[in-house]
């Protein structure tokens, strides 16, 4: 059976489910949600970041984030979700998420305050 859209599939499957599918050319590749770093959006299209490699595919960040688990991922700004297990870093003054694969990620001050609540800090 031909898949024209390999996410379509995963769309109604829970969010407990490790993994999902991208097409790649003429190929489906699965990606471990936990090696997803962070996704971005840019119009139609979100680019999935993996070991230094980018998946793009066509969903919008609210169908992105029916497919990923809250206790995994969260919301850094309008355009872009954040792998917890990546995140090195947080400059509350520069607004910024440092990651541990380098990749620098804007963060909103709407969501700001949600991310401080993920995390425990001590002062």
């Amino acid at each position: 059976m031909f898949i024209k859209n390999p996410l379509y599939m995963n769309m109604h499957c829970s969010k407990q489910e490790k993994a999902l599918f991208v097409k790649r050319n003429t190929s489906l590749i699965k990606l471990d949600k936990d090696s997803i770093s962070h996704i971005m959006v840019e119009g139609r299209y979100s680019e999935l970041y993996v070991n230094e490699k980018k998946f793009v595919c066509r969903k919008s960040l609210a169908e992105l984030l029916e497919l990923f688990p809250e206790d995994l991922f969260f919301r850094a700004h309008r355009n872009f979700l954040v792998n917890k297990l990546f995140v090195r870093h947080i400059d509350t003054s520069e607004y910024t998420v440092y990651l541990t694969t380098g990749d620098l990620v804007p963060i909103s001050r709407r969501y700001m305050e949600n991310a401080k609540g993920i995390y425990t800090i001590v002062t």
